[in-house]
């Protein structure tokens, strides 16, 4: 028997489902020459052009359905990777892989309702009317400090970038007012420079930074949500430049 004719016949046999399971168990744990990965992937090669063998591994996989992961693996899978840092290299294969692209896509509301995502012009207000996209961003902002918190802060709260003179105004406030003014209060996904309990008032200092056209809107858009889910009094303090 030539070599051709032995590579043939092992051929079919890899496409008896018997001896390729059978040959799998035989095979595992065992240690292998260096070149041995180039010649099994070769070998498969040639097995896949086999349309019986490929039809027999593509039903055999649509079998194996992936089960659901439960309440607890869930948990255990992110205890594990708490405070875990993914390298520079990892990173960037993540960034540039297209499932990431297009989940992103996604979550950012580029994407129309559907089996198959076609990015669109329409923004979530367009989609989903004004109430369900503001119900959206707001998870979306939330979700967004859970994981900062879990993932880059080890478990600690996110403490967000304090202005120059922030601090001085509001122990001034504090004083005037005669009431603790909590710093960095968070409401529906955003943090308040300062926020009074008794007396139900926001403040916000808007420093230089906060006097440009686009975020003077973002601005405004920030406290009508905060003033409907407080009911509170908004304070802007403005420093000039």
């Amino acid at each position: 028997m030539n070599r051709d004719e032995r590579s043939q016949m092992m051929k079919k046999r890899w496409a008896n489902p018997d001896f390729h399971k059978m040959m799998c168990k035989k095979l595992k744990g065992r240690n292998f020459p260096k070149n041995f990965s180039e010649t099994r992937s070769k070998i498969q090669k040639e097995l896949w052009e086999n349309p019986e063998y490929r039809k027999m591994m593509c039903e055999k996989i649509k079998e194996q359905k992936r089960k659901p992961r439960t309440e607890e693996t869930k948990r255990k899978i992110s205890e594990k990777l708490k405070g875990h840092k993914l390298s520079k290299e990892t990173i960037q294969k993540i960034v540039t892989n297209p499932n990431y692209i297009n989940r992103r896509k996604k979550n950012s509301g580029q994407f129309q309702k559907g089996d198959k995502p076609k990015i669109t012009g329409k923004t979530l207000e367009d989609m989903y009317g004004k109430e369900k996209a503001k119900n959206i961003k707001r998870k979306q902002r939330i979700s967004k400090i859970n994981y900062i918190q879990n993932q880059k802060n080890n478990g600690l709260p996110l403490s967000p970038i304090i202005g120059k003179y922030e601090t001085k105004i509001l122990d001034y406030l504090e004083e005037s007012i005669n009431d603790k003014i909590i710093r960095q209060y968070p409401v529906c996904g955003y943090f308040l420079d300062g926020y009074s309990k008794l007396r139900n008032i926001a403040f916000e200092i808007d420093e230089p930074r906060h006097f440009t056209e686009e975020q003077m809107i973002k601005d405004k858009y920030r406290q009508r949500e905060i003033e409907e889910e407080l009911g509170c009094t908004f304070m802007r303090i403005k420093v000039p430049k």
